[in-house]
């Protein structure tokens, strides 16, 4: 198998041509020289003043790799140069429980991956290492009383030398393959965890590495111990293939995105993509059903979801049927400030939070009676290639009614106050239509409603127009897509319209919510069925800012074996999957 130009470049050593790294200006206290040798070895396990026992693994490791075959399972990687790899780069005399006590230009490199404010927003506790060592650790005090302990795998061997000799190299030993021996003799770093027993670790306990220098290995070594009925997450957070990710005017797919793409987040307005992750993942896969299920979209268990708990936002009163949720009282839920959960931790009756996009662009060309046109054209219209006059043709087209009749008419004065030309025609089926030639009105209807059933998509100027504007647009596809039903009871109005185009379900599910009202999505067949109501009473979502807060009305798991994928977000570190805010998790 041919190895990738950028594999090549990057065995040769160069990390010019790698789009998503950067190097920080650093001086160490201790490099190894080039080569991989029995004396490399035994300088490494002296520096770190490690007992005999260890010493003599490294080296017995170290003639497992030169004996090893390079595994044929994966890339070629024949070109890899052993000799010419710094094997350990100490970075500082030792690690620091204190993020500020971190020498700056390490700080900084970690700053620009956003870990300080991941671990305040989300974790447990995190370790960083730059280079062969760990550089920073630190754990939650609630942890540490319970007896939990994580520390750089060095720190385990020094202070817990009995239980890391029972089970180091146990899982992978150094005989397993060529790579696990080269990693057994000149492992650095890492981490080490032991939970007791029967305590369970609900926020993730999460390590960030850092390769800076060139031609510099990094072989760090996990050793995570759960006693008898003890748990804990170690783990990446990741979304599978086909989720939508909004970007503010659209949605993708999340294995399209790519770095430098812009894409909406918590706040409504857009970050750039740093770097976008994908990695197989083996185990339990949830499906989070908030109360539009066309809305439902899967992520791993240990991904934050911003989130309010149901139990935090309860009211005193009794719950009116016994199989109904305990009810949450209306102030105390738009007053508590949504929280970082893990996916695997969320609830049925939790509210997750649907971001409303505050981005706002007026464009004076984009006329009230152009709006007007392109509502009714996404609704009704579609355009063709006439092979008789070899032109393209835009056509509207209506149904029997009076009502039919009216809107065949009322988009003819449209078009002709525009300074455009159009016809109506009744065939003997009695259908209206409305046909037009013109070049500049099929141009504009195609490039912001775009053409096909399936395929019909609002554009980026059509999704930040000033609301008033979208109201206009809204009305006039609901004229033709749209189905109204009022409920004599309360006057209120229940909204629904049709489509078989996905993207812009979600599309007109947005612009709605920009009127201050959240509609549901749901699927019939093929079809995408969007609906709300009007002068609603009450309803279990609630709004604050430019948020929705959502209950979930189910949460479904199965078993999953493929790969997955994650964003990292300059800044903010969030996006949206189908409208409702996920986290980046290393």
């Amino acid at each position: 198998m041919p190895v990738p130009a950028q594999t090549k470049q990057l065995i040769s050593g160069s990390l010019d041509g790698y789009k998503f790294g950067f190097r920080t200006k650093t001086k160490s206290v201790y490099t190894s020289p080039k080569g991989l040798n029995a004396k490399i070895v035994e300088e490494i396990s002296a520096r770190k003043k490690e007992p005999k026992w260890m010493l003599d693994f490294r080296l017995r490791s170290l003639e497992i790799f030169h004996k090893k075959p390079m595994p044929s399972w994966g890339a070629d990687l024949g070109g890899i140069d052993f000799e010419k790899i710094h094997y350990y780069l100490q970075p500082q005399d030792r690690a620091k429980t204190k993020w500020e006590d971190v020498p700056k230009e390490i700080k900084d490199t970690f700053d620009r991956l956003g870990i300080p404010e991941a671990e305040r927003k989300f974790l447990g506790g995190s370790g960083a290492q730059f280079e062969s060592e760990v550089v920073y650790h630190s754990l939650q005090k609630e942890l540490q009383n319970k007896g939990v302990i994580f520390e750089s795998t060095d720190i385990g061997l020094k202070k817990y030398p009995e239980i890391f000799k029972e089970h180091f190299g146990k899982i992978i030993p150094p005989h397993d393959n060529k790579f696990a021996a080269l990693n057994s003799a000149v492992w650095s770093g890492g981490s080490f965890i032991y939970v007791p027993k029967g305590v369970h670790i609900d926020l993730p306990l999460q390590a960030y590495f850092r390769i800076n220098a060139e031609n510099m290995g990094q072989f760090e070594r996990t050793l995570i111990i759960a006693d008898e009925g003890a748990s804990v997450h170690y783990v990446e957070g990741c979304v599978p293939a086909g989720e939508l990710i909004s970007t503010g005017d659209k949605f993708i797919n999340i294995e399209s995105v790519k770095p430098k793409d812009k894409v909406m987040t918590e706040t409504g307005i857009h970050g750039q993509v740093k770097a976008t992750m994908t990695r197989r993942y083996k185990g339990n896969m949830l499906t989070i059903h908030p109360l539009s299920k066309g809305n439902s979209f899967q992520i791993t268990p240990e991904h934050p979801v911003l989130c309010i708990r149901r139990k935090d936002v309860l009211t005193k009163r009794k719950r009116r049927k016994e199989h109904w949720l305990e009810e949450v009282d209306t102030q105390k839920l738009i007053n508590h400030k949504p929280e970082y959960v893990a996916a695997g931790k969320l609830e049925k009756g939790d509210f997750i939070t649907y971001v409303i996009p505050s981005k706002i662009i007026d464009k004076e060309d984009i006329t009230e009676t152009l709006l007007k046109i392109l509502g009714l054209y996404l609704a009704e219209g579609s355009v063709s290639f006439n092979k008789a006059l070899k032109l393209n043709v835009l056509s509207f087209s209506f149904g029997k009614a009076d009502k039919e009749k009216n809107l065949a008419e009322e988009v003819k004065l449209c078009i002709e106050s525009i300074g455009q030309k159009a016809s109506i025609t009744r065939p003997k089926n009695g259908y209206y239509t409305v046909v037009s030639y013109s070049k500049q009105l099929i141009n504009l209807c195609l490039e912001h409603c775009g053409k096909g059933a399936a395929t019909k998509i609002l554009s980026q100027t059509i999704m930040e127009l000033p609301i008033k504007k979208q109201q206009i647009f809204l009305d006039y596809y609901l004229k033709g897509d749209g189905n109204i039903y009022i409920k004599k009871s309360n006057n209120s109005k229940m909204i629904r319209c049709g489509t078989v185009s996905k993207s812009l379900a979600y599309q007109i599910q947005e612009i709605i919510a920009r009127q201050g009202i959240f509609a549901n999505i749901s699927t019939r067949k093929d079809l995408y069925i969007v609906e709300y109501t009007e002068n609603k009473k009450w309803s279990a979502v609630r709004k604050k800012d430019n948020l929705f807060f959502v209950p979930i009305k189910d949460i479904q798991e199965k078993e999953y074996n493929d790969f997955v994928f994650n964003l990292d977000v300059e800044k903010i570190n969030s996006y949206l999957v189908k409208g409702f805010e996920a986290r980046f998790c290393l």
